[in-house]
């Protein structure tokens, strides 16, 4: 099974905390605390940690999201 992705598919958020490219911020790290907490799951501090931090902050996907957010 292949998927092609759309450029619809996909959401891009830009955000000077975020982009702190290879290194974690404050508020990844409290991401990756509750992740850990709620869902047992471990998540790394620079990558999926600051998306779902900017996940939380926004309690739903971004208008125009389809599966997948980068950020």
């Amino acid at each position: 099974w292949q998927r092609r992705f759309r450029s619809r598919d996909l959401a891009v958020i830009s955000d000077p905390e975020v982009c702190k490219y290879g290194h974690a911020t404050p508020s990844a790290e409290r991401a990756k605390t509750l992740v850990a907490e709620v869902e047992n799951l471990t998540l790394d501090s620079t990558y999926t940690a600051k998306t779902a931090a900017e996940l939380i902050a926004r309690q739903e996907l971004p208008e125009g999201a389809g599966r997948l957010v980068g950020f």
